[in-house]
This record gives structure tokens, C-alpha cells and sequence, in this order.
């Protein structure tokens, strides 16, 4: 072989190479865009997972709060309680009274 035919073959590979390199970016450049999409859609659903999230009430929170509520219940049924006692006092005594003025006169 002469020099010239290695200096054709030696441009032949390189030719290959550059095309293999070539294959390759555009390969890569098609990964990263599918990447890039790939996380874009995870980055969405993170937002949406987070909005989410604020919708509902802690556990610690609801617990405090349920807490709080059901002894509030405890006392308004004990103040409704006692209205209703004393409701039945009154109307008891008022009953009474008007009985002994009916006898009285």
C-alpha cells in the first residue's frame, strides 16, 4: 500500500468515526429532550402532590382541634342541661303558686 491509500483509508475511518459521533449527539440530544419532558411531567405532578397536601388537615391538628370542640360539646350540653332543670323549676314553682292562689281566695 502506498501512502496515499492510507491517507484514504485513514480518511475513510475517520469518516466512520465522525459519523458514529455524529449518531451518537443526536442520540443524546433526543435522550436529554425526553429527559428534560420525563421531568417536566414529574415536576408537575410534585406541584400537584403539594396542592394536594395543603388540602388536607394534619392529623396533630385535627386531633387538637376535635379536642377542643368536644369539650366545648360537653359544655353547652351541661349548660343546656341546667336551662332545661331550671326551666322545670320555674314552671314547677309557678305551677304551685298558681294552685294555692286559685285555693286561697
Amino acid at each position: 500500500m502506498t501512502e496515499s491509500e492510507y491517507d484514504n483509508l485513514i480518511r475513510l475511518h475517520i469518516g466512520v468515526i465522525e459519523a458514529r459521533l455524529d449518531g451518537i449527539e443526536k442520540l443524546a440530544a433526543a435522550r436529554l429532550v425526553e429527559l428534560d419532558r420525563r421531568l417536566s411531567g414529574l415536576n408537575e405532578l410534585r406541584a400537584d402532590v403539594v396542592k394536594d397536601r395543603d388540602q388536607f388537615v394534619r392529623k396533630e391538628s385535627y386531633d387538637l382541634k376535635m379536642d377542643t370542640m368536644e369539650k366545648l360539646g360537653n359544655r353547652v350540653t351541661a349548660l343546656e342541661t341546667r336551662v332545661i332543670v331550671w326551666t322545670g323549676v320555674v314552671a314547677i314553682v309557678f305551677t304551685v303558686v298558681n294552685i294555692v292562689l286559685r285555693f286561697w281566695k
